[in-house]
């Protein structure tokens, strides 16, 4: 299984290369343009996202700015190695210098790893989309809806490395009933999409920690004795 594994790795690279190479002989430029679009709309999304964190900091009382400052080493760590399992030990270590518990940092943020990656969430939405449209089927209310929690639930628990999130769009492919080898299409322009994703999934599990904080700081103590009027 290893070496089949291996196998794979190493032939990847040239079959992206080759069925890049028939998208444009068969497609000529409109293919590049259309995949330049894809990548910029998604990280036009990202933005979106980043201010609605901001936003939510804000209404916290945490400083956005002061926040990123602190976070920015694991969020470019994430942007550059796509992979949020590098970031954690560095991640956890930022969050306890910010002041959070380690009770609540060693318990939501390994959670959120796996089950708060909003990034992935949107470059599944958009990835289908526009996988759909290449194929020429028609996204109708309900398909719509099948894509949306489909996506949802395939990005639970997917592993936390390179272009893992290309394993959960074969799942949502295959639901609205799109071929799996679909995925060839943007398997080439994957990377650039990964590092945005991954660098939004750590942010996110920020905000995540932080909002866990403020609510966990409004509850009484377990141990707490009330103290009896006179």
């Amino acid at each position: 299984m290893f070496r089949l594994t291996q196998w794979i790795i190493a032939l990847a690279p040239l079959a992206i290369f080759g069925i890049m190479a028939w998208l444009i002989a068969t497609q000529g430029t409109a293919t590049i343009y259309a995949l330049a679009k894809l990548i910029g709309l998604m990280y036009l999304g990202l933005l979106i996202v980043v201010v609605l964190f901001c936003a939510m900091m804000v209404a916290m009382g945490e400083p956005p700015i002061g926040t990123i400052r602190k976070v920015l080493e694991p969020v470019l760590l994430g942007f550059t190695t796509r992979s949020s399992e590098v970031t954690l030990p560095v991640h956890m270590e930022k969050l306890r210098q910010m002041g959070v518990p380690d009770k609540i940092v060693s318990v939501v943020l390994p959670l959120g790893y796996s089950f708060n990656l909003d990034g992935t969430i949107l470059y599944l939405s958009l990835a289908v989309t526009f996988l759909a449209e290449a194929y020429n089927l028609e996204l109708t209310w309900s398909a719509l809806m099948t894509i949306l929690i489909t996506t949802m639930i395939a990005s639970k628990g997917i592993a936390n490395i390179p272009s893992g999130g290309l394993v959960a769009l074969a799942t949502v492919l295959t639901a609205i009933g799109l071929p799996v080898e679909a995925i060839a299409i943007i398997a080439g322009v994957d990377a650039l999409m990964d590092m945005g994703r991954t660098a939004i999934n750590v942010f996110g599990n920020t905000v995540a920690v932080l909002l866990v904080q403020k609510f966990a700081a409004k509850e009484p103590a377990a141990d707490a004795v009330p103290v009896a009027a006179e």
